[in-house]
């Protein structure tokens, strides 16, 4: 990937470019390999199964010992009960 969008001989040299994976692009290795690029975007299918991790709250109380919080609350794609809020709903016109 970096050597096609490294590349100043192609057309789309700098430009926005947009890579469609299956599931298996969808690994954190995968997707954190590719985060610098900032003018790429990446749609990846997941599993129906897969949970998420939002962000730990920084501002939460820190354990006296031990490492704080890497994660934070679950994102389960199976349970609508741990669906965060929509940012944003659009509506068709």
């Amino acid at each position: 990937m970096n050597v096609l969008l490294d590349d100043p001989s192609l057309p789309f040299h700098h430009q926005l470019c947009v890579e469609v994976g299956d599931t298996s692009y969808s690994k954190p290795k995968y997707l954190f390999a590719n985060r610098p690029k900032s003018d790429l975007v990446s749609l990846v299918r997941v599993r129906s199964a897969r949970a998420f991790h939002r962000k730990a709250n920084p501002s939460a109380r820190q354990p006296a010992h031990g490492h704080p919080a890497w994660y934070g609350a679950a994102f389960s794609l199976q349970d609508p009960q741990t669906w965060p809020a929509p940012d944003e709903i659009a509506h068709p016109p």
